[in-house]
């Protein structure tokens, strides 16, 4: 999700990807995946405290949006002084602060929906498999003695 945003980011700038953008990628890919854990691991919190799973995601977008949002402001703020006083370091800051800003976006909508669309194949699975299994007989065992 954060390659979506740096390689436009490098266009529009007129910086090229070379190994100083690639830095800024694998720094990029950490704080994403962060985001992600960040709100799947509430979400999780939420549902084993007796949440449904809509409501836990629903939840979870309310009241981790502000915390997500600000781990990417204070990044690109942090970064942009010196990918703007520094030619050297512009393609690391541009890629970090285009990636940042598309990731999160996608993090706050692909994740959610992800782990929704996930979660609901399971609990589908797992009712398959309760309603298969509970048309037999279970407790008693089948030996060639009582066929």
């Amino acid at each position: 999700m954060a390659i979506i945003g740096v390689m436009p980011g490098l266009l529009m700038t007129g910086n090229e990807f070379g190994f100083v953008a690639f830095i800024g990628i694998v720094s990029l890919v950490g704080i994403a995946v962060n985001d992600a854990i960040v709100l799947v691991d509430y979400i999780n919190y939420l549902r084993k405290n007796g949440y449904e799973l809509y409501d836990a995601v629903r939840e979870t977008g309310i009241s981790r949006f502000i915390p997500v949002m600000a781990t990417t402001i204070t990044t690109a703020g942090g970064i942009l002084p010196l990918s703007m006083k520094e030619k050297f370091f512009q393609p690391l800051g541009v890629a970090l602060i285009c990636g940042l800003l598309t990731a999160t976006i996608l993090t706050l909508v692909i994740i959610p929906t992800m782990y929704t669309m996930l979660e609901e194949r399971k609990i589908r699975k797992a009712e398959k498999r309760k309603h298969k299994l509970g048309g037999k007989n279970h407790d008693q065992k089948t030996t060639p003695a009582s066929i």
